[in-house]
Protein backbone atom coordinates (compact mmCIF):
# COMPACT_ATOMS: atom_id res chain seq x y z
CA UNK A 1 0.00 0.00 0.00
CA UNK A 2 1.64 3.57 -1.14
CA UNK A 3 2.44 6.50 1.53
CA UNK A 4 -0.45 8.50 1.19
CA UNK A 5 1.47 11.31 -0.03
CA UNK A 6 1.66 13.65 -3.64
CA UNK A 7 3.73 12.81 -6.52
CA UNK A 8 7.81 12.85 -5.54
CA UNK A 9 9.52 15.23 -7.70
CA UNK A 10 13.59 14.09 -8.66
CA UNK A 11 15.87 16.82 -7.56
CA UNK A 12 18.82 16.14 -5.08
CA UNK A 13 18.48 18.71 -2.46
CA UNK A 14 18.89 18.45 1.50
CA UNK A 15 18.34 21.11 3.64
CA UNK A 16 20.12 22.63 7.06
CA UNK A 17 16.96 23.39 9.06
CA UNK A 18 18.22 25.92 11.10
CA UNK A 19 20.16 29.06 10.55
CA UNK A 20 24.12 28.53 11.01
CA UNK A 21 24.21 30.99 14.07
CA UNK A 22 22.23 29.02 15.77
CA UNK A 23 24.50 26.00 16.47
CA UNK A 24 23.12 24.19 19.20
CA UNK A 25 19.39 23.94 17.87
CA UNK A 26 21.27 23.34 14.55
CA UNK A 27 23.45 20.25 15.60
CA UNK A 28 20.13 18.77 16.78
CA UNK A 29 18.37 19.14 13.79
CA UNK A 30 20.71 17.83 11.53
CA UNK A 31 21.01 15.32 13.79
CA UNK A 32 17.79 13.85 13.59
CA UNK A 33 17.63 14.01 9.68
CA UNK A 34 20.75 13.23 8.49
CA UNK A 35 22.54 11.20 11.40
CA UNK A 36 24.47 8.62 9.15
CA UNK A 37 25.67 11.23 7.18
CA UNK A 38 27.90 12.69 9.52
CA UNK A 39 30.41 9.09 10.47
CA UNK A 40 30.07 8.66 6.56
CA UNK A 41 32.22 11.52 5.06
CA UNK A 42 28.96 12.36 3.53
CA UNK A 43 28.10 15.90 3.83
CA UNK A 44 24.86 17.45 3.60
CA UNK A 45 24.67 19.35 -0.20
CA UNK A 46 22.49 21.70 0.75
CA UNK A 47 22.80 24.54 2.97
CA UNK A 48 20.03 27.00 4.66
CA UNK A 49 20.34 30.51 3.11
CA UNK A 50 18.77 33.91 4.79
CA UNK A 51 17.27 36.02 1.95
CA UNK A 52 14.39 38.09 2.24
CA UNK A 53 11.32 37.99 2.13
CA UNK A 54 9.85 34.99 4.25
CA UNK A 55 7.89 35.99 7.02
CA UNK A 56 8.01 34.23 10.53
CA UNK A 57 4.82 31.51 10.80
CA UNK A 58 1.95 32.83 12.63
CA UNK A 59 1.54 30.48 14.63
CA UNK A 60 2.92 27.39 16.17
CA UNK A 61 3.30 24.59 18.90
CA UNK A 62 4.08 24.06 22.12
CA UNK A 63 4.85 20.68 24.09
CA UNK A 64 2.24 21.05 27.14
CA UNK A 65 3.61 18.00 28.93
CA UNK A 66 7.73 17.86 28.14
CA UNK A 67 9.19 14.82 30.33
CA UNK A 68 9.41 16.03 34.46
CA UNK A 69 12.26 18.54 35.15
CA UNK A 70 12.16 20.19 31.59
CA UNK A 71 11.16 23.83 30.50
CA UNK A 72 11.25 25.78 27.50
CA UNK A 73 14.11 27.41 27.37
CA UNK A 74 14.01 28.67 23.24
CA UNK A 75 11.57 29.43 20.02
CA UNK A 76 13.36 29.56 17.25
CA UNK A 77 11.73 30.97 14.04
CA UNK A 78 13.24 31.97 10.56
CA UNK A 79 12.99 35.69 9.90
CA UNK A 80 14.01 34.37 6.11
CA UNK A 81 14.83 31.27 5.02
CA UNK A 82 15.31 29.33 1.33
CA UNK A 83 16.65 26.73 0.01
CA UNK A 84 19.39 26.39 -2.97
CA UNK A 85 19.59 23.14 -5.07
CA UNK A 86 22.52 21.28 -5.47
CA UNK A 87 22.77 18.50 -7.57
CA UNK A 88 26.05 16.88 -5.44
CA UNK A 89 24.85 14.39 -4.55
CA UNK A 90 21.51 11.67 -5.00
CA UNK A 91 19.83 8.74 -3.34
CA UNK A 92 16.76 6.96 -4.24
CA UNK A 93 15.19 4.54 -2.60
CA UNK A 94 12.71 1.81 -3.45
CA UNK A 95 10.52 -0.51 -1.71
CA UNK A 96 7.59 -2.73 -1.52
CA UNK A 97 4.20 -0.29 -3.32
CA UNK A 98 2.63 -3.38 -1.74
CA UNK A 99 3.19 -3.54 1.82
CA UNK A 100 1.13 -1.87 4.44
CA UNK A 101 4.66 -0.14 5.51
CA UNK A 102 7.60 -0.16 3.16
CA UNK A 103 10.05 0.41 5.32
CA UNK A 104 9.53 -2.66 7.36
CA UNK A 105 10.31 -4.58 4.20
CA UNK A 106 13.44 -4.89 2.53
CA UNK A 107 15.09 -1.37 0.92
CA UNK A 108 16.92 -1.13 -2.52
CA UNK A 109 18.85 2.37 -2.54
CA UNK A 110 21.37 3.34 -5.71
CA UNK A 111 23.46 6.41 -4.06
CA UNK A 112 26.04 8.57 -6.60
CA UNK A 113 28.12 11.38 -5.41
CA UNK A 114 30.93 13.19 -6.78
CA UNK A 115 33.76 10.78 -7.37
CA UNK A 116 37.06 10.08 -5.28
CA UNK A 117 39.76 7.62 -5.05
CA UNK A 118 37.73 4.07 -3.90
CA UNK A 119 40.64 3.52 -1.56
CA UNK A 120 39.88 6.74 0.54
CA UNK A 121 36.09 5.56 1.41
CA UNK A 122 36.01 3.91 4.77
CA UNK A 123 33.79 0.92 3.73
CA UNK A 124 35.15 -2.16 6.65
CA UNK A 125 35.44 -4.94 4.97
CA UNK A 126 34.76 -5.88 1.44
CA UNK A 127 35.32 -8.02 -1.53
CA UNK A 128 36.71 -7.09 -4.78
CA UNK A 129 34.16 -7.42 -7.87
CA UNK A 130 33.96 -7.12 -11.37
CA UNK A 131 31.00 -4.89 -12.41
CA UNK A 132 31.62 -4.76 -16.24
CA UNK A 133 35.29 -3.46 -16.89
CA UNK A 134 35.04 -1.36 -13.89
CA UNK A 135 36.42 -3.12 -10.03
CA UNK A 136 33.87 -2.46 -7.92
CA UNK A 137 33.85 -3.45 -3.55
CA UNK A 138 31.52 -5.75 -2.24
CA UNK A 139 31.01 -5.22 1.60
CA UNK A 140 28.05 -5.01 4.53
CA UNK A 141 26.59 -1.53 5.46
CA UNK A 142 29.65 0.20 6.26
CA UNK A 143 30.05 3.66 5.20
CA UNK A 144 28.71 6.77 3.53
CA UNK A 145 24.81 6.88 4.52
CA UNK A 146 24.15 3.34 6.09
CA UNK A 147 27.19 3.37 8.47
CA UNK A 148 25.19 3.20 11.69
CA UNK A 149 23.10 -0.14 10.37
CA UNK A 150 24.52 -3.71 11.44
CA UNK A 151 26.40 -5.48 8.91
CA UNK A 152 24.62 -8.31 8.88
CA UNK A 153 21.32 -6.08 8.12
CA UNK A 154 22.08 -5.57 4.68
CA UNK A 155 25.08 -5.33 1.76
CA UNK A 156 26.55 -2.39 -0.56
CA UNK A 157 28.26 -2.47 -3.65
CA UNK A 158 30.35 0.61 -4.47
CA UNK A 159 32.57 1.36 -7.72
CA UNK A 160 33.20 4.74 -9.87
CA UNK A 161 31.21 5.22 -13.03
CA UNK A 162 33.31 7.39 -14.18
CA UNK A 163 35.98 10.15 -13.58
CA UNK A 164 33.36 11.64 -11.98
CA UNK A 165 30.87 9.57 -10.17
CA UNK A 166 30.87 6.87 -7.68
CA UNK A 167 27.68 4.84 -7.49
CA UNK A 168 27.12 2.55 -4.38
CA UNK A 169 24.47 0.20 -4.56
CA UNK A 170 22.18 -0.92 -1.28
CA UNK A 171 20.39 -3.50 -0.08
CA UNK A 172 18.46 -2.94 3.55
CA UNK A 173 17.12 -5.86 5.41
CA UNK A 174 18.74 -8.88 2.94
CA UNK A 175 21.75 -10.08 2.31
CA UNK A 176 20.76 -12.68 -0.39
CA UNK A 177 20.17 -10.30 -3.20
CA UNK A 178 23.04 -10.79 -6.10
CA UNK A 179 24.04 -7.05 -6.01
CA UNK A 180 26.84 -7.35 -9.48
CA UNK A 181 24.02 -8.77 -11.61
CA UNK A 182 21.76 -5.73 -10.23
CA UNK A 183 24.46 -3.10 -11.16
CA UNK A 184 24.05 -3.89 -14.51
CA UNK A 185 20.47 -2.28 -14.56
CA UNK A 186 21.71 1.19 -12.84
CA UNK A 187 20.82 3.66 -15.13
CA UNK A 188 23.16 7.04 -15.16
CA UNK A 189 21.61 10.17 -16.26
CA UNK A 190 23.45 13.06 -16.09
CA UNK A 191 25.71 11.97 -13.33
CA UNK A 192 23.08 10.92 -11.61
CA UNK A 193 22.32 6.93 -10.78
CA UNK A 194 19.05 5.43 -10.51
CA UNK A 195 17.75 1.58 -10.77
CA UNK A 196 15.35 0.16 -13.74
CA UNK A 197 12.23 -0.79 -11.29
CA UNK A 198 11.89 -3.79 -13.54
CA UNK A 199 15.35 -5.36 -12.47
CA UNK A 200 13.84 -5.37 -8.90
CA UNK A 201 11.17 -7.41 -7.15
CA UNK A 202 7.79 -7.59 -8.07
CA UNK A 203 5.82 -4.29 -6.32
CA UNK A 204 8.65 -3.12 -5.84
CA UNK A 205 8.45 1.18 -6.73
CA UNK A 206 10.45 4.24 -6.46
CA UNK A 207 9.74 5.68 -3.13
CA UNK A 208 11.65 9.04 -3.27
CA UNK A 209 14.68 10.52 -3.55
CA UNK A 210 15.68 10.94 0.10
CA UNK A 211 17.76 14.00 -0.64
CA UNK A 212 14.89 15.94 -2.42
CA UNK A 213 12.38 14.58 0.17
CA UNK A 214 14.26 15.80 3.30
CA UNK A 215 14.73 19.01 1.45
CA UNK A 216 11.24 19.71 0.63
CA UNK A 217 10.21 20.96 4.38
CA UNK A 218 10.48 24.13 5.28
CA UNK A 219 11.38 25.21 8.53
CA UNK A 220 8.58 27.58 10.49
CA UNK A 221 9.59 27.10 13.50
CA UNK A 222 11.43 25.32 16.57
CA UNK A 223 11.23 25.04 20.46
CA UNK A 224 13.77 23.98 23.13
CA UNK A 225 13.21 22.11 26.43
CA UNK A 226 15.96 21.79 28.84
CA UNK A 227 16.01 20.43 32.34
CA UNK A 228 15.70 23.47 33.95
CA UNK A 229 18.90 22.68 36.39
CA UNK A 230 20.69 21.17 33.27
CA UNK A 231 24.37 21.82 32.41
CA UNK A 232 25.19 23.16 28.93
CA UNK A 233 26.20 19.71 27.90
CA UNK A 234 23.00 17.41 29.26
CA UNK A 235 20.01 17.17 26.73
CA UNK A 236 17.96 19.26 25.04
CA UNK A 237 14.15 18.04 23.46
CA UNK A 238 13.20 20.04 20.37
CA UNK A 239 10.39 20.36 18.73
CA UNK A 240 10.48 21.72 15.23
CA UNK A 241 7.93 22.38 12.55
CA UNK A 242 8.31 22.63 8.50
CA UNK A 243 6.31 22.23 5.64
CA UNK A 244 6.00 19.11 3.88
CA UNK A 245 4.16 15.71 2.91
CA UNK A 246 3.81 12.63 4.27
CA UNK A 247 6.65 11.04 2.28
CA UNK A 248 8.70 13.87 3.58
CA UNK A 249 7.82 13.32 6.74
CA UNK A 250 9.26 9.47 7.13
CA UNK A 251 11.97 9.45 4.32
CA UNK A 252 14.62 9.68 7.07
CA UNK A 253 13.81 6.11 7.76
CA UNK A 254 15.93 4.65 5.18
CA UNK A 255 18.87 5.27 7.80
CA UNK A 256 17.24 4.85 11.05
CA UNK A 257 18.13 1.96 13.27
CA UNK A 258 14.61 0.82 13.90
CA UNK A 259 11.44 2.76 13.15
CA UNK A 260 7.82 1.92 13.18
CA UNK A 261 4.92 3.65 12.04
CA UNK A 262 2.55 4.85 14.72
CA UNK A 263 -0.36 7.74 15.68
CA UNK A 264 0.16 10.62 17.23
CA UNK A 265 -3.07 12.53 18.62
CA UNK A 266 -5.08 10.76 15.65
CA UNK A 267 -2.42 11.95 12.84
CA UNK A 268 -0.22 9.63 11.13
CA UNK A 269 3.38 9.49 12.28
CA UNK A 270 6.63 7.61 12.81
CA UNK A 271 8.71 6.49 15.99
CA UNK A 272 12.24 6.09 15.27
CA UNK A 273 15.74 6.10 16.67
CA UNK A 274 17.88 7.85 14.47
CA UNK A 275 21.42 7.13 16.84
CA UNK A 276 23.17 4.22 16.79
CA UNK A 277 22.07 0.60 18.73
CA UNK A 278 24.19 1.18 21.12
CA UNK A 279 23.80 5.24 21.38
CA UNK A 280 19.91 5.63 20.93
CA UNK A 281 18.84 9.12 20.05
CA UNK A 282 14.87 8.79 19.50
CA UNK A 283 12.49 10.89 17.37
CA UNK A 284 9.11 11.29 16.79
CA UNK A 285 7.61 13.00 13.37
CA UNK A 286 4.11 13.14 12.62
CA UNK A 287 1.95 15.08 10.15
CA UNK A 288 0.06 17.44 12.82
CA UNK A 289 -2.15 18.86 9.78
CA UNK A 290 -2.35 19.01 6.33
CA UNK A 291 1.38 20.17 4.96
CA UNK A 292 2.76 20.93 8.14
CA UNK A 293 5.14 17.71 9.71
CA UNK A 294 6.02 18.25 13.13
CA UNK A 295 9.22 16.81 15.09
CA UNK A 296 10.22 15.62 18.50
CA UNK A 297 13.95 14.26 19.48
CA UNK A 298 15.71 13.74 22.20
CA UNK A 299 19.91 12.79 22.94
CA UNK A 300 18.57 11.15 25.95
CA UNK A 301 14.87 10.35 26.87
CA UNK A 302 13.72 7.07 26.69
CA UNK A 303 10.90 6.41 23.05
CA UNK A 304 7.85 6.52 25.38
CA UNK A 305 8.71 9.44 26.91
CA UNK A 306 9.12 10.97 23.77
CA UNK A 307 6.42 9.73 22.29
CA UNK A 308 4.27 10.88 25.30
CA UNK A 309 5.96 14.45 24.89
CA UNK A 310 4.78 14.31 21.03
CA UNK A 311 1.15 13.28 22.22
CA UNK A 312 0.90 16.53 24.54
CA UNK A 313 2.21 19.25 21.05
CA UNK A 314 -0.68 21.79 20.90
CA UNK A 315 -1.00 24.94 18.87
CA UNK A 316 -0.38 28.36 19.85
CA UNK A 317 -2.02 30.83 17.62
CA UNK A 318 -1.52 34.64 17.29
CA UNK A 319 -0.79 37.23 20.30
CA UNK A 320 -0.34 33.68 22.26
CA UNK A 321 2.92 32.91 19.59
CA UNK A 322 3.69 36.00 19.40
CA UNK A 323 4.25 36.47 23.53
CA UNK A 324 6.17 33.29 23.22
CA UNK A 325 8.43 34.41 20.21
CA UNK A 326 9.54 37.81 22.12
CA UNK A 327 10.28 36.06 25.71
CA UNK A 328 12.02 33.01 24.53
CA UNK A 329 15.27 33.09 21.99
CA UNK A 330 17.84 30.08 21.59
CA UNK A 331 20.38 32.50 23.71
CA UNK A 332 17.82 31.45 26.83
CA UNK A 333 19.30 27.59 26.09
CA UNK A 334 22.49 28.94 25.91
CA UNK A 335 23.40 30.50 28.98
Amino acid sequence: MAAPSGAVACSRSVMALLPRARPLLALAAVAALLAACSSSGLETPNDALNNDGVPDSPFGYVLEDPPPGYELCGVSVPSALSVSADTAAALFVYGDDDADDPYTQPLYAVLSLPAGPLADLDLGEVTEVQVGDDTALLGGLDGLVVSILPAEQGQTLTWRIDDERIVQLVVRGSTDVDLVSLAESVEIDGGVAQLAVGSLPSGYVELGDVYQLEGQPQFLFALDYRPSESAADQDQMTLLGASGGFASMEAFRFRAVTSERVEINGQPGVAANIGTADQPRQLVSWMADDDLILRVFSLEQSPEAVLAAANSAARVDGDEWDTLKDEFDLQNCLS
